[in-house]
């Protein structure tokens, strides 16, 4: 964001977060999946402004590519919003809502282990 802001003269960048991604393991090479399948993957606190929601929406609208699901970390007090979003857009089945994890789940799941 900063690198995007630049050229409006920001006179002080300060970035603000919960949990910062810093740790992340390094890049190893994963088997290629099958034609057509992806797990996409939400971790974040679930809060209207994190964009689970949007996610979801965004599923449904990829109703032919029944192979893309979501794996969502995090709790919030958008979950239950988020849950009915699913249902009602009938994409729940293709989505995992694990609540709130620890770090090292987070990881297991950012390597494509689940």
């Amino acid at each position: 964001v900063k690198d995007l802001l630049q050229h409006c003269n920001v006179k002080r960048f300060i970035l603000h977060g919960e949990l910062t991604a810093d740790d992340l393991a390094p890049l190893a090479k994963h088997s290629v999946p099958a034609v057509g399948k992806l797990k996409l993957l939400h971790v974040g606190r679930a809060i209207r402004t994190k964009g689970l929601r949007d996610l979801i929406r965004a599923l449904a609208l990829l109703k032919e590519y029944p192979n893309i699901t979501l794996v969502s970390a995090g709790d919030g007090e958008d979950l239950i919003h988020c849950k009915s979003e699913a249902a009602a857009l009938g994409v729940a089945e293709r989505i995992t809502f694990h609540g709130q994890i620890s770090r090292d789940e987070v990881r297991r799941f950012s390597r494509g282990s689940s």
